[in-house]
């Protein structure tokens, strides 16, 4: 079972910068430098402590014709050596599954040089649960999410009963097991039976948490904090409009989520539940409350950074 968490503890929005499936170097290169300058951001206010970025790697050139997983490799280890400067982590973003077993062998390799690196797992592949067993080890940092991509039944459950079930055996290997698990959903049913295998675990709060997308039901964000437990709040930004392609159970909606406007960011204080900011250059990035405390971190698509105090 892992440490309690500290008074530092991070839990809150990751921003993700916008801008996956990339198939150009030079976009690549600067998803890398946007990045860079989230956390260099992060270090000068005194957030990274308390702060993580999401990264998708076909933003940083995975899909490249030529050495793509070769240059989305160097690229993420770029981004994790400044995480690492700044003080915080990275989490690699799980995308289809085609990509799947080249998320996790450029996971590996980060690991050997930075073992915090987190990764996402998404319940509706049926290799799920295997992969679980295999991350669910002392250090290991875990998403678990249901997953949003239109998979061939061949690799995937389909029906919504399945990916619960499947969800929820995923939910007991990795509350469980020794990792840190981070329990990506929106739905209440999930969240009360995360709550309740936490609790048959021996979990205390700070050894594992939830994590949910801005604008989505907010009420159902702050449900969970107000009863102690560590909820992160993921932030896309970039340039344009973000429109979310899934609805929060996974399925498609029939038209586009477009997410709430963030308010200004240039005023950071204590609030109860949530305080956002845009930066200069109109990038989105937020800043999340736990019982207590701040949480800021950059979001998918772009950046995605959270912070969060117990």
């Amino acid at each position: 079972m892992p440490p309690p968490a500290s008074s530092t503890t991070v839990s809150a929005s990751p921003p993700d910068f916008l801008g996956e499936d990339t198939l150009d170097l030079a976009q690549a290169e600067a998803t890398v430098a946007a990045y860079k300058e989230l956390l260099a951001d992060l270090g000068r206010r005194g957030l990274a402590g308390k702060a993580e970025v999401s990264v998708k790697l076909s933003a940083v050139g995975r899909a490249l014709p030529d050495n793509g997983e070769k240059i989305a490799l160097e690229n993420a280890r770029e981004i994790c050596r400044a995480a690492r400067n700044a003080g915080t982590t990275v989490t690699l973003d799980m995308e289809d599954h085609t990509t799947t077993e080249s998320t996790l062998g450029i996971l590996r390799e980060l690991r050997k040089d930075f073992p915090e690196t987190g990764a996402v797992l998404q319940a509706m592949l049926h290799r799920t649960e295997a992969d679980c067993r295999a991350l669910a080890h002392e250090g290991s940092r875990v998403r678990l999410c249901k997953g949003a991509y239109h998979e061939p039944e061949t690799v995937a459950f389909r029906d919504r009963l399945d990916v619960d079930k499947s969800y929820v055996r995923c939910l007991k290997v990795l509350l469980g097991g020794q990792g840190y698990p981070m329990i990506a959903s929106h739905d209440p049913r999930m969240i009360q039976i995360a709550s309740s295998l936490a609790s048959r675990y021996g979990r205390r709060a700070g050894t594992y948490e939830f994590q949910m997308l801005y604008g989505i039901r907010p009420e159902e964000q702050k449900r969970p904090a107000a009863a102690g437990e560590t909820v992160r709040v993921y932030i896309p930004y970039g340039r344009g409009v973000v429109r979310l392609p899934h609805a929060p159970d996974g399925r498609a909606p029939a038209e586009p989520h477009v997410l709430p406007p963030l308010p200004d960011l240039e005023e950071v204080g204590s609030h109860d539940h949530s305080h956002h900011r845009r930066r200069r250059d109109g990038r989105d990035v937020a800043l999340r409350a736990r019982p207590g405390g701040w949480t800021r971190r950059p979001a998918h698509g772009g950046g995605e950074a959270s912070r969060a105090r117990p």
